[in-house]
């Protein structure tokens, strides 16, 4: 008698279907995500490198992150030095103007001069995100406050010309020497008066640090302030250049004998405010450039940044993702395998004792 047993042969039919069909779900997964695994340990030999290209892709994220804002800021920042020129320079085309004609008008002066001085003040307070940007590392307090203490100066200096008390030259080294009229008196921050500003870089590369420190009393910002103010109470004091020689009471001109040397006195202390200006100006234009070139280092840098990452997204896309039309293929002849098994299994269920003995 002939034993018949199929149990074995059954149960390895059903543990190759359990893997074919563990296979189609895979590549069902795959073709779904378009990766070949949803894990790192799925990716064999291939795990390393997505893991370390994934690392260097996130760093350059955060890099071209810190360039990205700091973009911003230097944006706020070079706007804002451009449009101190622009006072400046319109100040001293506005003085040199009415040297020409010999003709001053001390109230417009006055009001040009006050107008701008507020202006650059308020640039120099400029913020980015809650963030001075000119103070140097001290992003927090206000690099330049007005308590009064700069005009009381100018205004005493200047009192002090007019009665003859001091002469021409010391009212102009009243200005332009830094040690009279001092950081703390014209309002700047203590971090900046008292030279202890830091400086500040952008984090651009492993390798690369971008300066851009640009401080409110950079010596030729200083000293379109230190001028700004003299002019604006100076003329605020002044009635007219010199005497004329019926100068109704209470006239204020220039200090001098007469109005010949009024007139030298005046036109000295002017032209040196429009000199110390003007030099400034195109100190100014010297910030500009900085700063233009920390942005078009910033840019040439994030340039590079996009070459590695399309690199490094090469790199993680040969180790995670899936060929589409290799899975579709492979899913394909899985599909045949599984059609095939099915039947081989139905088959063996059917050879049994119960259809070869008789009943």
């Amino acid at each position: 008698m002939v034993s018949i047993s199929t149990i074995g042969q059954a149960q390895t039919q059903i543990d190759n279907l359990a893997k074919l069909l563990q296979q189609a779900g895979n590549l069902q997964t795959q073709a779904a995500s378009g990766k070949k695994s949803q894990t790192f340990a799925g990716l064999g030999t291939d795990a390393l490198s997505s893991e370390q290209s994934r690392a260097s892709l996130g760093s350059l994220t955060n890099y071209d992150t810190n360039i990205t804002n700091g973009q911003t800021r230097l944006n706020i920042m070079g706007s804002a030095i451009t449009q101190i020129q622009q006072q400046a320079d319109a100040l001293s085309a506005a003085m040199a103007s009415q040297i020409q004609d010999g003709n001053f008008d001390m109230t417009s002066l006055h009001s040009l001069a006050s107008n701008a001085l507020s202006y650059i003040k308020e640039l120099l307070n400029q913020q980015d995100g809650g963030n001075y940007v000119f103070g140097g590392a001290d992003t927090s307090t206000p690099p330049m406050t007005d308590g009064g203490a700069l005009d009381t100066y100018a205004q005493t200096n200047i009192t002090q010309w007019t009665a003859g008390t001091i002469t021409t030259d010391q009212l102009i080294s009243s200005y332009q020497d830094r040690a009279q009229m001092t950081d703390t008196t014209m309002g700047y921050s203590a971090t900046l008066s008292s030279g202890n500003a830091k400086n500040v870089a952008i984090k651009a590369d492993d390798n690369a640090e971008v300066d851009y420190t640009t401080l409110a009393n950079d010596p030729a910002i200083r000293n379109i302030v230190a001028a700004a103010t003299m002019i604006m109470n100076m003329t605020g004091q002044l009635n007219q250049v010199a005497t004329t020689g019926s100068d109704p009471p209470g006239t204020v001109t220039a200090p001098g004998a007469t109005a010949s040397e009024q007139q030298q006195n005046f036109y000295k202390v002017f032209n040196g405010l429009i000199g110390t200006i003007n030099t400034a100006s195109t100190a100014v234009n010297q910030i500009s450039g900085k700063i233009g070139y920390a942005q078009a280092s910033l840019q040439t840098i994030q340039g590079d940044h996009t070459l590695d990452e399309n690199t490094l997204q090469s790199q993680i896309g040969n180790a995670e993702d899936v060929d589409l039309n290799e899975v579709a293929v492979k899913l394909s002849s899985l599909q045949t395998q599984l059609q095939a098994s099915y039947q081989i299994t139905a088959s063996l269920s059917k050879l049994s004792l119960a259809y070869i003995l008789p009943t």
